[in-house]
Protein backbone atom coordinates (compact mmCIF):
# COMPACT_ATOMS: atom_id res chain seq x y z
CA UNK A 1 0.00 0.00 0.00
CA UNK A 2 1.46 3.45 -0.86
CA UNK A 3 1.61 6.41 1.48
CA UNK A 4 -0.23 8.72 -0.50
CA UNK A 5 -3.64 10.35 1.72
CA UNK A 6 -6.79 9.77 -0.52
CA UNK A 7 -7.97 13.68 -0.45
CA UNK A 8 -11.50 14.49 0.12
CA UNK A 9 -13.11 17.27 -1.01
CA UNK A 10 -16.71 19.20 -0.14
CA UNK A 11 -18.65 21.78 -1.98
CA UNK A 12 -18.24 25.49 -0.23
CA UNK A 13 -21.85 27.56 0.15
CA UNK A 14 -19.99 29.65 -2.65
CA UNK A 15 -19.25 26.94 -4.79
CA UNK A 16 -15.58 26.52 -4.46
CA UNK A 17 -13.99 22.70 -3.81
CA UNK A 18 -12.53 22.65 0.03
CA UNK A 19 -10.07 20.08 1.00
CA UNK A 20 -11.09 18.09 4.20
CA UNK A 21 -7.34 16.24 4.45
CA UNK A 22 -5.50 18.17 7.16
CA UNK A 23 -2.53 19.74 5.47
CA UNK A 24 -0.03 18.78 8.46
CA UNK A 25 0.34 15.56 10.15
CA UNK A 26 0.71 15.39 13.82
CA UNK A 27 4.28 13.86 13.78
CA UNK A 28 5.32 13.87 17.63
CA UNK A 29 8.63 15.41 18.38
CA UNK A 30 11.16 14.23 20.65
CA UNK A 31 11.76 15.57 23.95
CA UNK A 32 15.14 16.94 23.20
CA UNK A 33 13.91 18.86 20.19
CA UNK A 34 10.85 20.02 21.19
CA UNK A 35 10.94 24.07 21.66
CA UNK A 36 8.75 26.98 20.97
CA UNK A 37 8.43 26.70 17.45
CA UNK A 38 7.43 22.87 17.86
CA UNK A 39 4.14 24.25 20.05
CA UNK A 40 3.42 27.36 17.90
CA UNK A 41 3.12 24.63 14.55
CA UNK A 42 1.27 22.98 16.82
CA UNK A 43 -1.10 25.68 17.46
CA UNK A 44 -1.38 26.36 14.02
CA UNK A 45 -2.18 22.90 12.78
CA UNK A 46 -5.02 23.19 15.49
CA UNK A 47 -6.66 26.19 14.26
CA UNK A 48 -6.47 24.91 10.47
CA UNK A 49 -8.68 21.84 11.72
CA UNK A 50 -10.73 23.73 14.09
CA UNK A 51 -10.85 26.16 10.74
CA UNK A 52 -11.72 22.88 8.70
CA UNK A 53 -13.96 21.48 11.41
CA UNK A 54 -16.25 25.36 10.83
CA UNK A 55 -16.52 25.17 7.45
CA UNK A 56 -17.33 21.41 7.50
CA UNK A 57 -20.46 22.12 10.05
CA UNK A 58 -21.39 24.95 8.22
CA UNK A 59 -21.86 22.81 5.16
CA UNK A 60 -23.27 20.01 6.87
CA UNK A 61 -26.10 22.99 8.39
CA UNK A 62 -26.52 24.03 4.53
CA UNK A 63 -27.06 20.82 2.89
CA UNK A 64 -29.51 19.72 6.17
CA UNK A 65 -31.32 23.03 5.35
CA UNK A 66 -31.16 22.43 1.48
CA UNK A 67 -32.48 19.38 2.38
CA UNK A 68 -35.64 20.37 4.08
CA UNK A 69 -36.39 22.85 1.31
CA UNK A 70 -35.72 19.97 -1.03
CA UNK A 71 -38.40 17.59 0.91
CA UNK A 72 -40.98 20.42 1.56
CA UNK A 73 -40.70 21.34 -2.59
CA UNK A 74 -41.47 17.73 -3.08
CA UNK A 75 -44.19 17.24 -0.78
CA UNK A 76 -46.10 20.55 -2.67
CA UNK A 77 -45.29 18.72 -6.01
CA UNK A 78 -46.59 15.84 -4.88
CA UNK A 79 -49.87 17.09 -3.94
CA UNK A 80 -49.98 19.60 -6.79
CA UNK A 81 -49.93 16.70 -9.14
CA UNK A 82 -52.14 14.63 -7.30
CA UNK A 83 -55.16 17.07 -7.17
CA UNK A 84 -53.94 17.93 -11.51
CA UNK A 85 -54.41 14.03 -11.94
CA UNK A 86 -57.60 13.57 -9.58
CA UNK A 87 -58.77 16.93 -11.81
CA UNK A 88 -58.11 15.17 -15.10
CA UNK A 89 -59.17 12.00 -14.46
CA UNK A 90 -62.84 13.84 -13.42
CA UNK A 91 -62.37 16.24 -16.95
CA UNK A 92 -61.40 12.56 -18.92
CA UNK A 93 -64.41 10.91 -17.28
CA UNK A 94 -67.05 13.64 -18.02
CA UNK A 95 -65.88 13.70 -21.60
CA UNK A 96 -65.72 9.85 -22.25
CA UNK A 97 -69.33 9.98 -21.17
CA UNK A 98 -69.92 12.79 -23.30
CA UNK A 99 -68.46 11.52 -26.52
CA UNK A 100 -70.57 8.33 -25.83
CA UNK A 101 -73.59 9.87 -25.51
CA UNK A 102 -73.35 12.03 -28.69
CA UNK A 103 -72.01 8.55 -30.27
CA UNK A 104 -75.42 7.24 -29.64
CA UNK A 105 -77.38 10.21 -30.05
CA UNK A 106 -75.40 10.22 -33.96
CA UNK A 107 -76.06 6.52 -33.79
CA UNK A 108 -79.84 7.64 -33.12
CA UNK A 109 -79.69 10.41 -35.85
CA UNK A 110 -78.15 8.13 -38.60
CA UNK A 111 -80.94 5.52 -37.96
CA UNK A 112 -83.69 8.25 -38.09
CA UNK A 113 -82.12 9.68 -41.38
CA UNK A 114 -81.62 6.43 -43.10
CA UNK A 115 -85.42 5.10 -42.22
CA UNK A 116 -86.53 8.72 -43.45
CA UNK A 117 -84.63 8.11 -46.73
CA UNK A 118 -85.81 5.03 -47.24
CA UNK A 119 -89.35 6.74 -46.86
CA UNK A 120 -88.64 8.79 -49.56
CA UNK A 121 -87.34 6.42 -51.84
CA UNK A 122 -90.24 4.76 -51.40
CA UNK A 123 -92.31 7.80 -51.99
CA UNK A 124 -90.99 8.74 -54.65
CA UNK A 125 -91.26 5.36 -56.72
CA UNK A 126 -94.93 5.81 -55.71
CA UNK A 127 -95.35 8.71 -57.22
CA UNK A 128 -93.55 7.28 -60.71
CA UNK A 129 -96.20 4.36 -60.51
CA UNK A 130 -99.19 6.41 -59.95
CA UNK A 131 -99.32 9.32 -62.10
CA UNK A 132 -102.61 9.69 -63.21
CA UNK A 133 -104.40 10.13 -59.30
CA UNK A 134 -106.70 12.45 -58.64
CA UNK A 135 -105.96 16.10 -58.06
CA UNK A 136 -106.76 15.98 -54.20
CA UNK A 137 -104.37 12.68 -53.78
CA UNK A 138 -101.67 14.83 -56.10
CA UNK A 139 -102.57 17.88 -53.30
CA UNK A 140 -102.04 15.84 -50.56
CA UNK A 141 -98.93 14.04 -51.59
CA UNK A 142 -97.17 16.95 -52.57
CA UNK A 143 -98.07 18.26 -48.95
CA UNK A 144 -97.14 14.88 -47.36
CA UNK A 145 -94.01 15.00 -49.70
CA UNK A 146 -93.10 18.62 -48.78
CA UNK A 147 -93.59 18.13 -45.20
CA UNK A 148 -91.05 14.61 -46.10
CA UNK A 149 -89.18 16.76 -47.35
CA UNK A 150 -88.68 19.47 -44.44
CA UNK A 151 -88.08 17.01 -42.20
CA UNK A 152 -85.55 15.61 -44.53
CA UNK A 153 -83.91 18.71 -44.56
CA UNK A 154 -84.33 19.27 -40.76
CA UNK A 155 -82.95 15.88 -40.23
CA UNK A 156 -79.82 16.05 -42.43
CA UNK A 157 -79.35 19.82 -40.77
CA UNK A 158 -79.26 18.25 -36.99
CA UNK A 159 -77.54 14.83 -38.90
CA UNK A 160 -75.13 17.87 -40.31
CA UNK A 161 -74.91 19.84 -36.32
CA UNK A 162 -74.75 15.95 -34.98
CA UNK A 163 -71.50 15.44 -37.08
CA UNK A 164 -69.90 18.88 -36.59
CA UNK A 165 -70.31 18.49 -32.49
CA UNK A 166 -69.13 14.93 -33.14
CA UNK A 167 -66.18 16.29 -34.72
CA UNK A 168 -65.48 18.51 -32.23
CA UNK A 169 -65.93 16.44 -29.39
CA UNK A 170 -63.49 14.05 -31.46
CA UNK A 171 -61.17 17.13 -31.77
CA UNK A 172 -61.46 17.47 -27.74
CA UNK A 173 -61.06 14.04 -26.87
CA UNK A 174 -57.75 14.01 -29.38
CA UNK A 175 -56.74 17.15 -27.26
CA UNK A 176 -57.62 15.91 -24.12
CA UNK A 177 -55.44 12.83 -24.97
CA UNK A 178 -52.58 14.82 -25.75
CA UNK A 179 -53.27 16.73 -22.32
CA UNK A 180 -53.36 12.95 -20.86
CA UNK A 181 -50.25 12.35 -22.88
CA UNK A 182 -48.68 15.59 -21.58
CA UNK A 183 -49.99 14.72 -17.99
CA UNK A 184 -48.67 11.39 -18.24
CA UNK A 185 -44.35 12.35 -19.41
CA UNK A 186 -44.93 15.29 -16.51
CA UNK A 187 -45.70 12.55 -14.23
CA UNK A 188 -42.95 10.62 -15.44
CA UNK A 189 -40.71 13.33 -15.11
CA UNK A 190 -42.24 14.25 -11.47
CA UNK A 191 -41.63 10.64 -10.94
CA UNK A 192 -37.53 11.52 -12.09
CA UNK A 193 -37.23 14.33 -10.14
CA UNK A 194 -38.72 12.93 -7.01
CA UNK A 195 -36.45 9.85 -7.75
CA UNK A 196 -33.13 11.80 -8.15
CA UNK A 197 -34.40 13.76 -5.04
CA UNK A 198 -34.41 10.76 -3.06
CA UNK A 199 -31.31 9.81 -4.15
CA UNK A 200 -30.12 13.25 -3.29
CA UNK A 201 -31.66 13.07 -0.01
CA UNK A 202 -30.00 9.54 0.30
CA UNK A 203 -26.64 11.02 -0.55
CA UNK A 204 -27.10 14.10 1.58
CA UNK A 205 -27.67 11.41 4.55
CA UNK A 206 -24.96 9.59 3.56
CA UNK A 207 -22.65 12.86 3.74
CA UNK A 208 -24.08 14.20 6.34
CA UNK A 209 -22.75 10.35 8.55
CA UNK A 210 -19.78 10.89 6.45
CA UNK A 211 -19.13 14.36 7.32
CA UNK A 212 -20.69 13.35 11.35
CA UNK A 213 -17.94 10.60 11.47
CA UNK A 214 -14.98 12.79 10.13
CA UNK A 215 -16.28 15.36 12.57
CA UNK A 216 -15.94 12.62 15.59
CA UNK A 217 -12.86 11.61 13.80
CA UNK A 218 -11.11 15.13 14.44
CA UNK A 219 -12.70 15.90 17.42
CA UNK A 220 -10.57 12.83 18.92
CA UNK A 221 -7.39 13.42 16.72
CA UNK A 222 -7.58 16.94 18.51
CA UNK A 223 -8.54 15.97 21.86
CA UNK A 224 -5.32 13.79 21.65
CA UNK A 225 -3.16 16.40 19.78
CA UNK A 226 -4.48 18.65 22.68
CA UNK A 227 -3.77 16.01 25.10
CA UNK A 228 0.00 15.84 23.60
CA UNK A 229 0.75 19.52 23.57
CA UNK A 230 -0.19 19.91 27.06
CA UNK A 231 2.00 17.02 27.77
CA UNK A 232 4.67 18.54 25.82
CA UNK A 233 3.96 21.52 27.38
CA UNK A 234 4.19 20.07 30.49
CA UNK A 235 7.44 18.48 29.42
CA UNK A 236 8.96 22.09 28.70
CA UNK A 237 8.26 23.79 31.33
CA UNK A 238 10.27 20.71 33.44
CA UNK A 239 12.62 21.21 31.22
CA UNK A 240 13.01 25.27 31.67
CA UNK A 241 12.87 24.91 35.26
CA UNK A 242 15.53 21.79 35.15
CA UNK A 243 17.89 24.37 32.82
CA UNK A 244 17.14 27.02 34.92
CA UNK A 245 18.52 24.82 38.30
CA UNK A 246 21.13 23.93 36.03
CA UNK A 247 21.90 27.36 34.88
CA UNK A 248 21.80 28.53 38.50
CA UNK A 249 23.97 25.22 39.72
CA UNK A 250 26.68 26.16 37.12
CA UNK A 251 26.60 29.60 38.05
CA UNK A 252 27.18 28.54 42.02
CA UNK A 253 29.91 26.11 40.65
CA UNK A 254 31.37 28.72 38.37
CA UNK A 255 32.03 31.43 41.21
CA UNK A 256 33.32 28.82 43.37
CA UNK A 257 35.54 27.82 40.58
CA UNK A 258 36.43 31.32 39.96
CA UNK A 259 36.83 32.11 44.24
CA UNK A 260 39.09 28.33 43.77
CA UNK A 261 41.47 29.72 41.33
CA UNK A 262 41.77 33.01 42.90
CA UNK A 263 42.68 30.97 45.96
CA UNK A 264 45.11 28.62 43.89
CA UNK A 265 47.18 31.46 42.16
CA UNK A 266 47.43 33.43 44.67
CA UNK A 267 48.86 30.38 46.98
CA UNK A 268 51.24 28.88 43.90
CA UNK A 269 52.09 32.68 43.55
CA UNK A 270 53.03 32.44 47.47
CA UNK A 271 54.88 29.04 47.16
CA UNK A 272 56.77 29.71 43.68
CA UNK A 273 58.03 33.65 46.24
CA UNK A 274 58.37 31.42 48.78
CA UNK A 275 59.95 29.08 46.54
CA UNK A 276 62.93 31.62 45.02
CA UNK A 277 63.44 32.77 48.40
CA UNK A 278 64.21 29.44 50.00
CA UNK A 279 66.48 29.04 47.32
CA UNK A 280 68.08 32.52 47.80
CA UNK A 281 68.14 31.97 51.09
CA UNK A 282 70.08 28.34 50.46
CA UNK A 283 72.86 29.91 48.74
CA UNK A 284 72.69 32.37 51.44
CA UNK A 285 73.15 29.90 53.70
CA UNK A 286 75.70 27.32 52.02
CA UNK A 287 77.30 30.71 51.59
CA UNK A 288 77.40 31.28 55.21
CA UNK A 289 78.35 27.53 56.30
CA UNK A 290 81.41 28.30 54.65
CA UNK A 291 82.83 31.16 55.36
CA UNK A 292 82.18 30.02 59.36
CA UNK A 293 83.29 26.32 58.48
CA UNK A 294 86.97 28.24 58.18
CA UNK A 295 86.69 29.54 61.35
CA UNK A 296 85.25 27.29 63.56
CA UNK A 297 87.61 25.28 65.77
CA UNK A 298 88.60 21.88 65.09
CA UNK A 299 86.01 20.20 67.36
CA UNK A 300 82.99 21.89 65.54
CA UNK A 301 83.58 20.37 62.15
CA UNK A 302 82.23 16.52 63.32
CA UNK A 303 78.71 17.67 62.69
CA UNK A 304 76.90 14.42 61.51
CA UNK A 305 73.62 16.07 60.14
CA UNK A 306 73.68 19.09 57.42
CA UNK A 307 70.01 19.24 58.91
CA UNK A 308 71.74 21.12 62.41
CA UNK A 309 73.45 23.99 60.75
CA UNK A 310 71.14 26.66 62.40
CA UNK A 311 74.01 29.00 64.43
CA UNK A 312 73.62 32.30 66.43
CA UNK A 313 75.17 34.51 63.50
CA UNK A 314 71.71 34.08 61.41
CA UNK A 315 69.35 37.07 61.14
CA UNK A 316 65.86 36.94 62.30
CA UNK A 317 64.43 37.05 58.40
CA UNK A 318 66.98 33.84 57.48
CA UNK A 319 65.59 31.89 60.55
CA UNK A 320 61.92 32.95 59.49
CA UNK A 321 62.69 31.64 55.60
CA UNK A 322 64.57 28.41 56.68
CA UNK A 323 61.19 27.85 59.05
CA UNK A 324 59.26 28.12 56.31
CA UNK A 325 60.84 25.90 54.41
CA UNK A 326 60.78 23.31 57.01
CA UNK A 327 57.64 23.85 57.30
CA UNK A 328 56.43 22.85 53.54
CA UNK A 329 58.98 20.21 53.85
CA UNK A 330 57.15 18.78 57.20
CA UNK A 331 53.87 19.19 54.86
CA UNK A 332 55.29 17.35 51.93
CA UNK A 333 55.98 14.24 54.16
CA UNK A 334 53.41 14.16 56.43
CA UNK A 335 51.19 14.15 52.62
CA UNK A 336 53.67 11.28 51.55
CA UNK A 337 52.55 9.54 55.10
CA UNK A 338 49.12 10.03 54.73
CA UNK A 339 48.90 8.51 50.86
CA UNK A 340 51.47 5.34 52.17
CA UNK A 341 48.65 5.04 55.49
CA UNK A 342 45.95 5.33 52.73
CA UNK A 343 47.14 3.13 50.25
CA UNK A 344 48.65 0.43 52.61
CA UNK A 345 51.72 0.38 51.21
CA UNK A 346 53.35 1.15 54.99
CA UNK A 347 55.10 -2.22 55.13
CA UNK A 348 57.05 -1.94 52.27
CA UNK A 349 57.60 2.14 51.95
CA UNK A 350 57.51 2.49 55.81
CA UNK A 351 60.66 0.25 56.51
CA UNK A 352 64.76 1.39 55.72
CA UNK A 353 65.14 3.83 53.54
CA UNK A 354 61.64 5.73 53.77
CA UNK A 355 62.85 8.67 55.25
CA UNK A 356 65.67 8.94 52.50
CA UNK A 357 62.85 8.11 49.75
CA UNK A 358 60.73 10.70 50.78
CA UNK A 359 63.59 13.71 50.36
CA UNK A 360 64.24 12.23 47.02
CA UNK A 361 60.95 12.98 46.27
CA UNK A 362 60.93 16.40 48.27
CA UNK A 363 64.37 17.19 45.78
CA UNK A 364 62.68 15.81 42.62
CA UNK A 365 59.55 18.07 42.96
CA UNK A 366 61.34 21.31 44.13
CA UNK A 367 63.39 20.65 40.97
CA UNK A 368 60.51 20.01 38.88
CA UNK A 369 58.43 23.25 40.16
CA UNK A 370 55.45 20.79 41.23
CA UNK A 371 52.96 23.34 43.00
CA UNK A 372 52.06 22.53 46.74
CA UNK A 373 48.43 21.77 45.54
CA UNK A 374 49.64 18.99 43.12
CA UNK A 375 51.66 16.72 45.81
CA UNK A 376 49.00 14.54 46.65
CA UNK A 377 48.14 13.84 42.83
CA UNK A 378 52.19 13.31 42.47
CA UNK A 379 52.94 11.92 45.15
CA UNK A 380 50.18 8.89 44.33
CA UNK A 381 51.54 8.07 41.49
CA UNK A 382 55.21 8.21 42.34
CA UNK A 383 54.14 6.16 45.29
CA UNK A 384 51.78 3.37 43.08
CA UNK A 385 55.15 3.34 40.77
CA UNK A 386 57.33 2.33 43.85
CA UNK A 387 55.01 -0.08 45.28
CA UNK A 388 54.46 -3.55 44.63
CA UNK A 389 51.44 -4.22 41.84
CA UNK A 390 49.98 -7.29 44.17
CA UNK A 391 49.93 -5.40 47.43
CA UNK A 392 49.48 -1.94 46.53
CA UNK A 393 45.35 -0.87 47.01
CA UNK A 394 44.81 2.53 44.98
CA UNK A 395 42.07 4.79 46.47
CA UNK A 396 40.48 7.86 44.47
CA UNK A 397 42.97 10.75 45.75
CA UNK A 398 41.60 12.63 48.33
CA UNK A 399 39.57 16.49 47.93
CA UNK A 400 41.55 17.99 50.13
CA UNK A 401 45.16 18.63 51.03
CA UNK A 402 44.89 17.67 54.76
CA UNK A 403 46.50 14.55 56.20
CA UNK A 404 44.31 12.96 58.13
CA UNK A 405 46.56 10.58 61.00
CA UNK A 406 44.69 6.97 61.24
CA UNK A 407 43.43 6.13 65.07
CA UNK A 408 46.35 4.00 66.75
CA UNK A 409 45.12 1.02 66.59
CA UNK A 410 44.94 0.46 62.70
CA UNK A 411 48.38 1.76 62.48
CA UNK A 412 51.39 -0.15 62.89
CA UNK A 413 53.80 0.64 65.51
CA UNK A 414 56.74 1.96 63.06
CA UNK A 415 54.63 4.47 61.55
CA UNK A 416 54.07 5.91 64.77
CA UNK A 417 57.47 5.73 65.87
CA UNK A 418 58.27 7.69 62.66
CA UNK A 419 55.33 10.31 63.26
CA UNK A 420 56.36 10.70 66.92
CA UNK A 421 59.83 11.49 65.40
CA UNK A 422 58.89 13.53 62.86
CA UNK A 423 57.07 15.80 64.73
CA UNK A 424 59.91 15.71 67.39
CA UNK A 425 62.30 16.45 64.65
CA UNK A 426 59.83 19.66 63.46
CA UNK A 427 60.10 20.94 67.26
CA UNK A 428 63.91 20.87 67.36
CA UNK A 429 63.94 22.68 64.28
CA UNK A 430 61.25 25.33 65.38
CA UNK A 431 62.56 26.36 68.29
CA UNK A 432 66.33 25.91 69.19
CA UNK A 433 66.02 25.87 72.46
CA UNK A 434 64.99 22.49 72.53
CA UNK A 435 67.55 19.53 73.25
CA UNK A 436 68.29 17.43 71.20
Amino acid sequence: MDNQTEEKTYVGLDGTFTSLTPRYSFAPASDGDFIDDDIDNLRLQLDEVEQELRQAAKYGLHLVAKNSDLIQSMERIHIAHEMAVSELKGEITTLERLLHAMQLDRDAWKRRCHTTEEALDRLQQDRDHAPSHSKGADTHQLIQSRNTQAEVDRLTSALHDATVALQDAMATAVEKDAVIHRLQSTKRDMLDIIQQMKCAAANDASVRKALASKNATLHSRLAAAMAKVEMYHEAFQERLADEDRLRNTIEELTLELQTQGDHVEAKSNLMHSMMVKCNRLERELEALVGRDSTSLPQNNAGVENKDDYATPMLSTEDRTALASFDRLENFFKLTALGIILDHGAHDKLLQGSSRHTIQAWFREAMANDVPYHQWHRWLTIRIAAASPHDGFRFFRPRKSLSVEIPPPSSSPSSLASAISDFFDKYKRKSDPTVPE
